[in-house]
């Protein structure tokens, strides 16, 4: 996906990891009214695009429910440390 002016981007806070090989992404994403659909996603810390991956469409129905967390899964093997992506320089750039 193409970095543009309109992209969907989740800055990620936390990460879980589950048995039955799904990752999910915790986070704050702008804007803040978007739908997250499932399709491809970038995994960028700085500018430097850390990998790619299909994710599936949005975890969390009730946006305000979880203080404005958002929540994506995917089942590819996420290569990049959680250590690493929860450090705070770490976001999604999502489909619409």
């Amino acid at each position: 996906m193409a970095a543009t002016s309109t992209a969907i981007e989740m800055k990620v806070e936390k990460v879980f990891r589950f048995q039955d090989g799904r990752t999910v992404f915790v986070g704050v994403v702008a804007p803040a009214g978007v739908a997250i659909q499932a399709g491809r996603a970038e995994l960028w810390s700085g500018d430097r695009k850390l990998e790619e991956f299909a994710i599936e469409g949005e975890m969390i129905a009730e946006k305000k429910a979880a203080k404005d967390k958002r929540s994506v899964a995917t089942r590819a093997k996420v290569q990049t440390p959680d250590t690493q992506v929860e450090a705070g320089s770490c976001r999604l750039r999502l489909p619409s």
